[in-house]
């Protein structure tokens, strides 16, 4: 007699460069085998019992044959034994940084900076009336014809380097919004475009906002008794100018520089014709 046997595996893999994988994407792994065996031999004892038979007569001798094959799959559909419906952490939630110009104010001197107040220069910040096409600053959009016909507000800065300084620096800081919680933001995008300079972003909860570096609170808004703060709006009241003085006490400071015989001890109107002989000459920015 004779016989053979003969094997096959079959090994699949397939992973997912994915750390939390979706599902139908899942990494999958397959490994498919199987065992066949074959036997022949001669088996002349059948051979007898046959002829033996009435009017049957063998034409070729009795073989016994066996076929035998066993075979298993073994696929495992998810190797990391689970699949994300939707990646919450991964998803985005994007808050936009201020770029209106009034959103943004000088910065003080940061602490660990060293660059000092003999090194601040001339800054200056503003958002150019016509901004720029959107295409510019994002070219794959270019075939998006809403995106050719639209442009997009930007933040220009400029340094005016400082004459007496080898190196010069200037910056602005805005809040950020106070009902966001940002202790699990992880990216922050900004798009530059800039032939010179360095430009430093520093974040934190706590950043010092004192510009002239006088330790005051630099307001016009009147605080409440008791209080070193006020309602955080400058009222028509409160708006001095430039001179922190109102109207009343313009006309007493400002005529006393004046040597001249002058009574200024009388009625409001007194005060006010004699400041106007003295400076006769009209304000441009007042409309009569």
């Amino acid at each position: 007699g004779d016989g053979r046997m003969g094997s096959t595996m079959i090994y699949n893999n397939e992973r997912s460069s994915e750390r939390r994988v979706r599902v139908g994407n899942e990494p999958n792994r397959t490994v498919i085998w199987n065992f066949d065996l074959r036997a022949r031999r001669e088996a002349p004892i059948l051979t007898r019992i046959v002829d033996m038979l009435p009017l049957i007569k063998t034409a070729v001798p009795s073989e016994v044959v066996l076929d035998a094959e066993v075979a298993q799959s073994r696929p495992n559909l998810n190797t990391k034994g689970k699949g994300y419906i939707d990646d919450f952490e991964g998803s985005e939630r994007p808050t936009s940084l201020a770029i209106g110009r009034t959103r943004w104010s000088p910065s003080s001197v940061l602490e660990d900076s060293r660059y000092g107040e003999n090194e601040r220069g001339r800054f200056i910040w503003y958002n150019p009336f016509d901004g720029v096409q959107r295409t510019d600053i994002w070219p794959n959009q270019e075939e998006q014809l809403e995106a050719q016909n639209r442009r997009a507000d930007i933040l220009a800065l400029e340094l005016a380097p400082n004459a007496r300084s080898a190196e010069s620096w200037g910056g602005i800081v805005a809040a950020l919004s106070a009902v966001n919680d940002f202790s699990q933001s992880k990216f922050l995008e900004i798009w530059v475009r800039g032939e010179e300079g360095i430009l430093h972003v520093n974040l934190g909860d706590q950043i010092n906002e004192d510009y002239v570096a006088n330790g005051l609170l630099d307001t016009e808004d009147e605080p409440f008794p008791g209080r070193s703060t006020g309602d955080g709006l400058v009222s028509k009241e409160e708006d001095l100018g430039i001179d922190s003085r109102d109207d009343e006490a313009e006309l007493n400071f400002y005529l006393l520089l004046q040597d001249a015989s002058f009574d200024t001890t009388g009625s409001l109107d007194q005060r006010k014709q004699a400041f106007n002989s003295f400076y006769s000459e009209p304000d441009p920015l007042r409309s009569n």
